[in-house]
């Protein structure tokens, strides 16, 4: 490992870093068991730039995009992003856990991989082969593919009526900043194509706004401004369509009643709700078929 830190050359997890580079091999199918002894944190930062940090292995491994693509589409990049990333997928580990899961023999969906900044980070604990992704929008999926994912991508229909992969097919579905951005008719519609999905003992972490977001200075201006055709608003809900043809992308903020009920209208019992000060504004949801 070509790192400039000695303190990381000499931490406990230095020797598996050292083996992963001289044994992994390039379809990655052994890179869960390689990975078992380093942190989730760590091998993050090994994936910010896996050519420097693993002279023979790197190339193995899916690229970073740009600064300037991973700012354009999740407003961070870099470390700062790493850190989102990294909390997310720590609940997601979490809740595995709870429901007696092993991350390693988990059949896993990323819905809305995006250029597969969390997806990248399940090498961890399997190949590519154990995660498929999907996203409604073509872009997504190509930029995923430039970066070098070798999981399944598949294009899913914005309302899943028809589903991307066949029902219960799934243990782990986890949808990052989804459904932070789809009108209620639409969140509904994505639960229950995604409970469809979900093994009858699965788990689905996905995550919302609450309605705290509108008070933060640019939110609050495209609220004051929005006009009442692309505005709704109630107590349980706050929807604002974005300008543009869809009907069903926009912004949202949702009450835990609100959630609670449109959970259960489809099949799903939430089960825990998670605040952090990493992302405040993502709350981390962790839900069950009934």
């Amino acid at each position: 490992m070509t790192t400039g830190d000695p303190w990381i050359r000499e931490a406990l997890w230095s020797e598996a870093i050292d083996r992963l580079d001289r044994e992994l091999s390039e379809d990655l199918s052994n890179i869960g068991e390689l990975c078992r002894e380093i942190p989730l944190r760590i091998f993050g930062q090994i994936l910010l730039d896996p050519v420097a940090s693993l002279d023979r292995a790197g190339p193995f491994l899916p690229t970073m995009p740009s600064d300037d693509v991973q700012q354009l589409w999740t407003g961070n990049c870099g470390v700062p992003l790493l850190e989102q990333s990294v909390d997310f997928m720590r609940t997601v580990v979490e809740a595995a856990a709870l429901h007696e899961m092993d991350p390693h023999d988990s059949r896993v969906l990323d819905f809305g991989i995006g250029w597969g900044r969390l997806a990248r980070l399940w090498l961890k604990y399997g190949g590519p082969g154990q995660l498929d992704g999907c996203d409604a929008w073509e872009d997504s999926l190509e930029k995923s593919r430039e970066c070098g994912l070798r999981n399944r991508l598949v294009r899913s229909d914005p309302l899943l009526d028809d589903l991307p992969f066949e029902e219960s097919s799934f243990d782990i579905i986890w949808a990052f900043s989804v459904f932070t951005h789809l009108s209620p008719k639409a969140m509904h519609d994505g639960f229950a194509g995604l409970r469809r999905m979900l093994k009858q003992r699965g788990t689905l972490v996905f995550t919302v706004r609450p309605h705290s977001y509108w008070d933060l200075p640019q939110p609050r201006e495209l609220l004051d401004a929005a006009t009442q055709d692309r505005l709704i608003s109630s107590d349980d809900v706050t929807f604002l369509q974005h300008q543009s043809a869809d009907p069903y992308y926009g912004d949202i903020s949702v009450s835990a009643r609100f959630l609670k009920e449109t959970c259960r209208s489809v099949g799903l019992e939430i089960v825990s709700m998670g605040w952090g000060t990493i992302d405040p504004y993502q709350i981390a949801v962790i839900a069950r078929p009934i």
